[in-house]
């Protein structure tokens, strides 16, 4: 599990609360209804007791003048302060990590936390609908004419945001703490009432539907006419699996939990292991010298065990799995890793289009600037001999379905999604960052080599790779349902000063998308920047 930085600096935030004078408050979170005796109010920022969190299902573990907070897969480390002999974290950082809607109350002695819907998916049984947290769901029916009301009680929905469902589907806000979605038809009188549960993700099977149209632009589904008429055969992937041995220590205790090795990307080409014990840097080096897509090594002894960087000869995915004393390493590059873009035919998709402008900040709108960089990351990309498919090549609409379905369909060798970032609290977080799909060890590794080269070109803070899993339960819809390696890219926060002046230049835009056509060469094989 990876930790997700807040890029507000704890101790600034600590130090700007405790300069005023904590005041008891209430918290309402989703449906559970309200809490009082266990969060206090600093300025702005409410902080609650760990007791309190455990309530909703929060874990929560301190760390000295920080806190572990872990809400199903997702963690986040937050600032700590103690009011009257009692340890408090941050609710509001903890908040703003998990997408919350977040808002006092207008006398400022409530906080309250409710679940953003984010996503309404047409799927082939019927509707997917996502938010940041749990909201507890029921239905009914209403007549003249015929409806299927689903209430989300604990979440709150944009209505503007979706304008584009399909006929007869609507959403709402029918009191304060409750979303509503509704269908309207027909075949709606015999709809089957919904049980009443409490999830992140509610998938409704809808009578009558009859799947997802998916509607192709023809001119879109053709490969650029200056591809090559040829494409390189496709290789077949070379493997290798490592078994690294480790003597890891015994607990003096037997409720201390047992020291674990761990693994993470330093580089496209390089990974770093971290061993608990001791071990043998000799025999590490006869294991290292019999793989034949390791380069070079360096083990470093720690009090705690050995690091070792491994260093490849090329991009390499990974997997790893562990027992007592043995790290079994397996790493493979891609399919199709000759080190060239000639004969790849890659998918760039401009986010969002048309009625659905994406993030909105006064007057800038991401979907205008997602098609900018869209369209110089096509040129750098063309410039290398690669074919290239737009999802969209002006400001029109374009389901999530149809975009995925125009990768599929053409047979690419990859799909990148460009998109601009934003956050509940404006000037909040500031970066980029890349996610891939669930736990796909090749779509980490495509994420790794686009966001090393955009972390070393952007300017702006590297947030780094992450899953999106760690977003919805489910994942990103164009990363689930695209059948090739799949990224999703968010270069900068456009409600935050610094990132927005630079998504507006001309030379960012032309940066970025420079930064990413070479991180996609990484990815099919050719020497990284990394060096």
């Amino acid at each position: 599990m990876k930790y997700w930085a807040v890029l507000l600096t704890p101790w600034m935030v600590v130090t700007t609360a405790l300069a005023q004078i904590p005041q008891s408050v209430d918290v309402n979170y989703t449906f559970h209804g309200t809490s009082s005796g266990s969060t206090v109010r600093v300025g702005a920022e409410c902080y609650a007791e760990p007791t309190l969190l455990s309530q909703w299902g929060w874990e929560t573990e301190l760390r000295g003048a920080e806190a572990d907070i872990t809400v199903g897969e997702r963690r986040v480390r937050v600032p700590v302060i103690t009011f009257k002999g009692e340890t408090m974290v941050s609710l509001t950082e903890a908040a703003r990590f998990l997408g919350a809607k977040a808002t006092w109350s207008e006398d400022g002695s409530t906080y309250k936390l409710l679940s953003w819907v984010r996503s309404i998916e047409v799927t082939q049984k019927g509707v997917s609908i996502a938010g940041t947290l749990p909201f507890k769901s029921s239905s009914f029916h209403l007549s003249s004419p015929d409806r299927f009301v689903v209430d989300l009680e604990g979440a709150w929905i944009d209505p503007k945001a979706y304008e584009n469902l399909p006929k007869g589907w609507r959403v709402g806000i029918p009191s304060p703490g409750t979303a509503r979605f509704v269908v309207e038809g027909p075949a709606m009188a015999d709809q089957r009432q919904l049980a009443t549960s409490a999830s992140r993700v509610l998938d409704i099977a809808l009578k009558g539907h009859t799947g997802p149209v998916v509607e192709l632009d023809p001119v879109e589904e053709q490969i650029d006419p200056a591809a090559p008429e040829e494409t390189n055969p496709v290789p077949a992937a070379r493997e290798t699996t490592i078994k690294i041995p480790f003597e890891a220590p015994v607990p003096e205790d037997e409720e201390e939990e047992v020291a674990t090795p761990s693994m993470k990307y330093i580089g496209p080409k390089s990974i770093q292991v971290t061993l608990p014990g001791g071990g043998s840097s000799s025999a590490y080096d006869e294991i290292f010298k019999g793989s034949p897509l390791t380069d070079t090594w360096v083990i470093t002894q720690t009090e705690d065990g050995s690091s070792i960087d491994i260093h490849f000869k090329k991009a390499l995915a990974f997997d790893v799995s562990y027992t007592e004393d043995i790290l079994t390493l397996h790493g493979y590059q891609p399919q199709v890793s000759d080190g060239t873009l000639q004969g790849k035919v890659i998918v760039v998709d401009a986010g969002h289009g048309g009625k659905h402008p994406g993030t909105v900040y006064k007057e800038h709108h991401e979907k205008i600037y997602t098609l900018k960089i869209a369209q110089k990351l096509k040129a750098a990309l063309l410039a290398e001999g690669a074919s290239v498919i737009m999802t969209r090549s002006s400001d029109r609409y374009v389901s999530l379905q149809a975009r995925a379905e125009i990768a599929n369909k053409s047979g690419a060798d990859a799909f990148v999604s460009v998109h601009v970032n934003s956050n509940p609290i404006v000037d909040s977080r500031s970066g980029i960052m890349s996610f891939y799909h669930m736990q796909s060890p090749v779509g980490m590794l495509f994420a790794e080599c686009i966001n090393s080269e955009l972390a070393a070109s952007s300017g702006l803070p590297d947030m780094g790779i992450r899953s999106d899993s760690k977003v919805y339960d489910k994942g990103y819809a164009v990363l689930r349902w695209t059948e090739m390696p799949a990224v999703l890219l968010e270069l900068g926060y456009l409600n935050h000063q610094v990132d927005r002046g630079e998504i507006l230049k001309d030379v960012y835009q032309t940066t970025v998308a420079e930064a990413a056509a070479r991180g996609i060469k990484t990815f099919f094989g050719a020497a990284s920047t990394e060096e």
